[in-house]
């Protein structure tokens, strides 16, 4: 078997993944999946079971705070079921996160529990639900450069939009005050984006606009005793393995008003030889920026193995 390496997903995927990627976890485990929500609904007095019902899905998942609890909860959750079958390796190359994901990634690598990972981002979700009136915008069909030429551009008219995730070669995220978008937007199809898409968030995610969130994250992981990693865990802020576990209070709050380099991540992953990309989480998003990165590397998806 080929030595693997974990891909969390962030909070981008679209509510049916996520609720499908529920379902599918409770058809083959529902007891270990019941307990953790259960868990919250006893701690936090939130209910969240009804996301994966024919009701109240909406309800639920547009919540900015609930949305990232459950992402959160269902790639550890998944990770947990993974762990658990023969095909598991006993030790992995690496663990990375997008963005969310990088929380989860922590918990694969025996950083924090689950019950540690899940207040702070309870405390991460809570503040960053007060910095309002902002979005992302995804430009398909253009690279990193042309993207930071077009800001270059347009930061006269909008000097609250800026390169929020450098995802792929031709995939790169703006983040910002939706009400500054247009003037970019329109210079981002005339360098030539084939596509333009919205992103179902809504914050400023990864901009400077995110920094009273910084302060707020940084007191709370000071009141978590962190454990050493058992698998290299790379930072979305350095886009380099940790190299101290320790070091995650420092990195954590700052991922939030930083560039999630992902293409660097995944430029990294490159320099590891010969392995195998697991994704453990919802969507195909993640799987998709994966196989554009690093074409020549495999890349699975946790659902194939919960089909079986």
């Amino acid at each position: 078997m080929k030595e693997q390496a974990c891909l969390f997903p962030g909070q981008g995927t679209e509510l049916k993944d996520i609720v499908n990627f529920g379902r599918l976890l409770l058809a083959k485990e529902r007891e270990k999946v019941l307990r953790p929500f259960r868990w919250i609904e006893d701690q936090f007095g939130i209910n969240l079971l009804p996301a994966f019902s024919e009701e109240n899905q909406e309800q639920i998942l547009t919540d900015p705070i609930n949305i990232q609890v459950v992402i959160y909860t269902l790639e550890v959750v998944a990770w947990q079921f993974y762990c658990r079958l023969s095909i598991c390796p006993r030790r992995f190359v690496l663990m990375a996160g997008h963005s969310l994901g990088e929380y989860a990634a922590l918990v694969a690598a025996g950083v924090m529990t689950f019950e540690q990972g899940l207040w702070l981002v309870m405390v991460r979700a809570t503040e960053m639900a007060k910095v309002s009136d902002g979005g992302m915008v995804a430009a398909i069909g253009l690279d990193r450069s042309k993207v930071e030429e077009c800001l270059a551009v347009t930061n006269s008219q909008s000097p609250n939009v800026w390169l929020a995730n450098d995802n792929a070669p031709d995939q790169v995220v703006i983040s910002g005050l939706k009400a500054e978008f247009p003037p970019v937007l329109e210079r981002l199809r005339e360098a030539g984006a084939r596509r333009l898409i919205h992103l179902p968030l809504v914050g400023p995610f990864h901009t400077p606009l995110m920094e009273p969130v910084v302060a707020v994250l940084a007191r709370a992981l000071n009141q978590v005793d962190l454990s050493q990693m058992e698998t290299p865990v790379i930072s979305n802020v350095t886009a380099k393995p940790y190299i101290r576990s320790i070091h995650a209070k420092t990195l954590l709050p700052l991922q939030v008003c930083r560039l999630v380099n992902w293409r660097a991540i995944m430029a990294g992953l490159a320099g590891q030889g010969e392995i195998e990309l697991l994704v453990i989480g919802p969507g195909t998003a993640l799987a998709g920026l994966a196989r554009k990165n690093l074409p020549a590397f495999q890349v699975q998806h946790i659902t194939k193995i919960l089909e079986v």
